[in-house]
């Protein structure tokens, strides 16, 4: 059995939750029928793994685009623009994903459709989509941008502050600067989650007990 692709859509998910995250739907057909009516799935970084598996080249240049970026979240919308930028021709690719396709998950991946059998149940793709977009609320979207972009102005801040008042550290080996970004990156996720829970009520039992403390001095 062996899948064919019809087309495919490369779907951006930060205008709709507000993650800078991509997938890549790929609509195909079995031989001659007709094209399945549900697409396969895979996530960008997914791809990057299969790339990975056959051409090491191809794979460390998508890696590379990302990892030169300063910032935290998987902001794919950027990573594409370079790829664009640079004429990187990502299609050869997802026909290539589609080839190493085990059979088995092809074959159950078309079962799973035909007993899902949306036109009896009268709904599209497009109205399923519909559906789930109309339950995503306008501000946990914008929550989500402000969050990813709090976490990278915190670490742009301390970055800026240590280079301030430590400019020697980046004058030493790769094993200190390693070091540093593995604490920076520690410290500025660790911050923005704490903030992240207080902004959403979640206190620990530390800061709840802590509260009280404090609570009990000032009444005393």
């Amino acid at each position: 059995m062996k899948a064919i692709i019809t087309t495919y859509k490369i779907e951006n998910t930060l205008e709709t939750i507000g993650d800078d995250f991509t997938s890549i739907h790929i609509f195909f057909k079995i031989e001659s029928n007709q094209e399945i009516r549900i697409p396969f799935i895979v996530s960008y970084d997914k791809l990057v793994e299969s790339i990975a598996s056959y051409d090491n080249d191809a794979a460390n240049y998508l890696k590379k685009i990302r990892s030169s970026m300063h910032g935290y979240g998987p902001k794919h919308s950027k990573v594409f623009k370079v790829m664009e930028e640079e004429n990187f021709d990502l299609e050869p690719h997802i026909y290539k994903y589609v080839e190493l396709i085990d059979e088995k998950y092809i074959l159950q991946h078309v079962e799973w459709c035909d007993r899902i059998n949306l036109l009896e149940n009268k709904k599209t793709i497009e109205t399923i989509n519909k559906e789930l977009s109309d339950v995503i609320d306008e501000n946990y979207k914008n929550y989500n941008i402000r969050y990813v972009n709090f976490q990278d102005a915190i670490d742009k801040a301390l970055h800026e502050t240590t280079l301030k008042y430590f400019p020697e550290l980046f004058e030493k080996g790769q094993k200190h600067i390693a070091a540093y970004k593995d604490e920076l990156i520690n410290i500025t996720l660790k911050f923005t989650s704490e903030i992240d829970k207080l902004t959403h009520d979640k206190f620990n039992l530390y800061w709840e007990e802590k509260y009280n403390e404090i609570n009990k001095k000032l009444n005393n």
